[in-house]
């Protein structure tokens, strides 16, 4: 995924995260991300502490592949509790599979 850098003030350069990302690992703005120099690569990552065991996602409006990749990425992470809002019985059928895949 590409994505372009904007000017910040000076000589500082930022760049927005993709907003999936952000839902899915319950980001808000001010929160705060680790970035680690993997020097021609950046990783950023939430800290691990700021992680409860529950997330809420709302996949309503997103393709039925998309919505399960969100199911996917939570299991990925570690959540014993995931609600998922949806909005449409594609995305509740794609759900249940991923989820019966899953266990």
């Amino acid at each position: 995924m590409k994505r372009k850098l904007v000017k910040q003030g000076y000589s500082a350069l930022t760049m927005t995260i993709p907003t999936g990302w952000a839902k899915l690992n319950n980001l808000r703005a001010g929160d705060e991300v680790e970035v680690e120099d993997l020097q021609d690569a950046l990783a950023i990552s939430v800290n691990k502490k700021q992680h409860s065991h529950h997330i809420e996602i709302d996949v309503s409006g997103l393709p039925p592949r998309l919505a399960d990749r969100f199911i996917s990425r939570a299991y990925q992470k570690g959540y014993d509790k995931v609600t998922v809002q949806f909005d449409s019985p594609e995305i509740m059928s794609a759900i249940k599979d991923k989820v019966s895949e899953l266990m």
